[in-house]
């Protein structure tokens, strides 16, 4: 029913399937797990160690068993053969943990055999059904470390059996994805390549969630975009509503207003695709944490599914360097770069020098932010001359040790 009117309004309709899903684990009669699932407890990732060690990923399925690979073939072949999809998505950041700690290398070839089988199951649906299925899965932003957890993706690439590579966070959206680098790999097959954007954001290990709004999410579609991303991929936006989207005339553009207002979320859903749109509107860049990354190579430990290697916090003693992606920057807009700082007191009475691709910018006073840190942001100027798609900003302290939370850029063109 739904395919149906999906595709009577214009809209490709995908089937999507989270691969190895531990939400509601605990809980027995959860309709987020087959019977199988709770009848086979030796296919766990955490079967051999003791369970007061389990963190979120031991409870899901160690892909090595082929009766969990078989199973999950067959809800795949039995979904393509009741529906007709325009394609298909293996949602593999939920959960990218799909072999034991030290099995993941021998777990590449058996990934890939997976992916041979899912290829045949779907050939034989574009049969069925008389037309082209797209397959694409959804991963992790880091090529090394996705072949770290056993997915080879460029094989798949190679083999013909991936149309579509969707790149995200698991959960808070990450503004420094290797989009280009990525584009480069798969131009010469012809796959289409999605940037993620999550829900929440997270500037630094430690620090609470923030909320999204219209400069935070436009700062996200315009870095994409100037990186090269066919599409944009919106996850976790499952907010309800209870009003229609039949708005007419001006949009929300208020960016003190987070994306559950229904106002901001129909501004996004009419602008995000389109590049001229987001050049003419404010945009608010932010450094975000990496919200996950192999265990073994974390330098921060809480809950190690939610948390990788980050720009921040960064703590130096005279010269720090940052990095964002900005995209283009529309003629005649206004760039202030921001940034915390723990001690204000000593920071406000010599304020730390700030260049931006090796250009001075001015420092212009200090302010406080609530909705995105709780420490007082120093404020610089960035000029004209400064403009790139990438901001490389250096800071230098000459009055000892400095802490930084927090960092961002806003891009400001319309009031």
């Amino acid at each position: 029913m739904h395919i149906k009117g999906f595709r009577e309004a214009g809209i490709n309709p995908w089937l999507t399937y989270r691969m190895n899903d531990y939400h509601s684990r605990s809980s027995p009669t959860s309709v987020l797990f087959s019977d199988f699932y709770h009848e086979h407890p030796e296919v766990r990732n955490g079967r051999d160690i003791p369970k007061s060690l389990w963190t979120g990923s031991d409870y899901a399925y160690d892909f090595k068993f082929e009766i969990v690979r078989e199973h999950l073939l067959g809800i795949i072949n039995e979904s393509l053969e009741r529906y007709d999809p325009y394609g298909i998505e293996l949602d593999f950041q939920r959960e990218m943990i799909i072999f034991a700690l030290g099995e993941e290398y021998e777990g590449v070839e058996i990934m890939n055999g997976f992916m041979r089988d899912v290829k045949a199951i779907v050939t034989k649906a574009e049969a069925r059904w008389g037309h082209k299925i797209k397959v694409a899965v959804r991963v992790m932003p880091d090529i090394n470390s996705c072949f770290e957890y056993g997915f080879d993706i460029m094989k798949w690439v190679q083999e013909g059996i991936l149309d579509t590579l969707v790149i995200s966070a698991r959960f808070y959206a990450d503004t420094d994805m290797p989009i280009a680098a990525w584009k480069t790999l798969l131009a010469p097959y012809g796959v289409d390549l999605f940037a993620g954007i999550d829900y929440a954001l997270c500037a630094c290990q430690g620090e609470g969630r923030i909320e999204p709004n219209i400069d935070t999410f436009t700062a996200c579609a315009a870095n994409a975009f100037s990186q090269g991303a066919d599409k944009f991929y919106l996850y976790n936006y499952y907010i309800p509503f209870h009003s229609r989207f039949d708005r007419e005339g001006e949009f929300d553009f208020d960016p003190t207003h987070n994306l559950k207002s229904l106002e901001q979320y129909w501004t996004v859903i009419n602008h995000v695709g389109d590049p001229d749109a987001i050049l003419k509107m404010n945009r608010r860049h932010l450094i975000t944490i990496k919200d996950r990354t192999p265990m073994w190579k974390q330098n921060f430990y809480q809950i190690p599914e939610n948390r990788g290697i980050n720009q921040l916090p960064h703590a130096f003693c005279e010269l720090g360097v940052f990095r964002l992606i900005v995209g283009e920057i529309a003629k005649g807009a206004k760039v202030t770069f921001r940034f915390s700082v723990d001690d204000a007191e000593r920071a406000l009475s010599n304020p730390p020098c700030l260049y931006v691709n090796c250009v001075p910018c001015e420092f212009i006073g200090s302010e406080r932010d609530e909705r995105f840190t709780s420490h007082t942001l120093l404020c610089y100027d960035v000029p004209v001359s400064a403009w790139k798609t990438n901001f490389t900003a250096m800071i230098h302290n000459s009055t000892g040790d400095i802490n930084v939370r927090y960092v961002d850029v806003f891009i400001k063109v319309r009031d």
